[in-house]
């Protein structure tokens, strides 16, 4: 109940109240791996990615078979720019929940962002052919594809960054 309240503020972008929230929540039950999850997510949409990956280590450890924390772990990694060690965690993800339309989505961005373009094509040609694949995931292909085409120059759009749920 706290987890899907403290969601449903940060989607409607009161991160402050989710992070006080969950860290009242926090204190009282002590370490919960969903509520770290999702503080993770906080600290991400706060700017924060340095915190949300010292808070996602804590949640992985709690719940080191739960995909959805290395997946938001690496999120974080990629806005701060450590893009080797997001692909590491976008695999571990992978490993735990093969077939994830929207983590292989944000591993092909991570690698484009990285300036990896066909393998971003790569793992996004897999995650279109996915039944979970929504219209995001078609339109970053097209994107991509167009990318390859023709090189970004300036007043271009750069690649979109990976997107935390």
């Amino acid at each position: 109940m706290l987890e899907a309240f403290a969601r449903n503020l940060r989607h409607a972008g009161k991160f402050d109240d989710a992070r006080r929230l969950l860290e009242e929540a926090l204190a009282r039950l002590g370490p919960n791996p969903r509520l770290l999850l999702e503080k993770g997510k906080d600290e991400i949409g706060l700017s924060r990615a340095d915190l949300a990956v010292q808070t996602l280590e804590i949640a992985a450890q709690a719940a080191p078979s739960d995909w959805e924390v290395p997946a938001t772990r690496a999120i974080a990694l990629d806005r701060l720019g450590r893009t080797d060690e997001a692909a590491v965690q976008y695999q571990a993800a992978l490993a735990l929940n093969p077939g994830n339309a929207d983590t292989l989505n944000n591993y092909a961005l991570s690698r484009a962002l990285a300036g990896h373009i066909a393998e971003g094509l790569a793992l996004l040609r897999q995650a279109v052919a996915l039944p979970g694949s929504g219209p995001r995931v078609r339109e970053n292909l097209a994107f991509l594809e167009s990318l390859q085409a023709q090189p970004p120059q300036p007043g271009r759009p750069a690649v979109p960054a990976p997107l935390v749920k």
